[in-house]
């Protein structure tokens, strides 16, 4: 993009979150400027509480147009990825990861398909994931599959963060915790519509992943919720009752089966079980909605904005 005056509408911003990828986000910032050099964009960079010299960089070499947004702390992708999306302007926004292996050249055609459909969201899909099998391409798919069949989105890579939205669907997505995963589960809550489409991947050249088999137990305790968020919202009591209707039935057969030694026992322990991890689990679905509401009606958010520096072009 050349040099735009303030007054021209933003056709797309696109925010990066960055977290030590000191090496790798100038040369993204470039890749990012060639691919939208003949549109109207606004770049932002969120700097979610790096330790190496990420910020520095950004500051001495980033160029312009850019928008550098410091974080107080490490928030995680996803407050960072809401602090970014908090004060983007562009009638689209777009999301990539900081790390090169998203690629830019992607988001034309991105906003063309948003532009053709009327989708409020554009997903992007690793065509080529160029990642480990073992350590990332094996989990993915394994989670990928098991997040299809949980919320019904038939969508199959919920990882890859290339991503595109309109404004408007921007503006209504509660992200905090490590909900930047369940993206399209959070827009289908908020009744947008969807279309997926597949993008360029690459080989991470610098850094190392932040990413890894720890978060396997963040993502199931996300899946629950997102379970409960669109299939039972607006009906509470459904979801109780069958998770009591299905403890009750153990406890049932168990009775019924007390005359055949240990097994009925057995059950009935089992059904007493799930009657206290259903309470648990209530519990925390209750705290995690509540969190849900407050950030989507933005009466607070997850992340702390430090200071944001603007690089402006030199009018011509």
């Amino acid at each position: 993009m050349t040099a735009t005056l303030a007054t021209e509408p933003v056709q797309v911003s696109v925010v990066i979150c960055a977290y030590n990828e000191q090496d790798a986000i100038l040369p993204l910032l470039d890749a990012v400027r060639h691919a939208l050099a003949d549109m109207i964009y606004e770049l932002i960079v969120v700097d979610d509480g790096s330790t190496d010299q990420t910020l520095t960089r950004l500051r001495q070499q980033g160029g312009a147009p850019l928008t550098i947004v410091e974080l107080s702390r490490n928030t995680g992708q996803s407050a960072a990825m809401a602090a970014g999306l908090s004060i983007a302007t562009g009638a689209f926004v777009a999301t990539l990861d900081g790390d090169g292996q998203n690629d830019p050249a992607d988001i034309p055609q991105l906003l063309r398909v948003a532009q053709s459909t009327g989708a409020d969201l554009v997903a992007g899909i690793r065509a080529k994931r160029q990642d480990g099998w073992l350590l990332r391409r094996l989990p993915s798919q394994l989670a990928n599959r098991l997040i299809r069949r949980l919320t019904g989105i038939d969508h199959s890579d919920f990882g890859c963060t290339l991503k595109l939205f309109t404004h408007d669907l921007v503006q209504r997505l509660p992200l905090y915790g490590d909900k930047h995963r369940f993206i399209p589960a959070l827009a289908k809550a908020e009744g947008a519509r969807m279309v997926s489409v597949p993008v360029m991947h690459h080989p991470r050249l610098t850094g190392q992943s932040h990413y890894g088999l720890g978060r396997i137990p963040r993502v199931l305790a996300d899946l629950v919720f997102m379970t409960y968020l669109i299939h039972y919202q607006n009906r509470p009591m459904h979801a109780a009752m069958r998770v009591l209707g299905t403890c009750l039935g153990v406890a049932g057969l168990g009775t019924l089966l007390v005359g055949f030694g240990y097994v009925g026992t057995w059950l009935i322990g089992a059904a007493l079980f799930g009657l206290l991890a259903s309470l648990l689990l209530a519990v925390g679905i209750g705290a995690d909605l509540q969190l849900y509401r407050r950030y989507q009606s933005r009466t607070a958010q997850p992340f702390v904005i430090r200071r944001i520096y603007r690089k402006t072009p030199v009018p011509l």
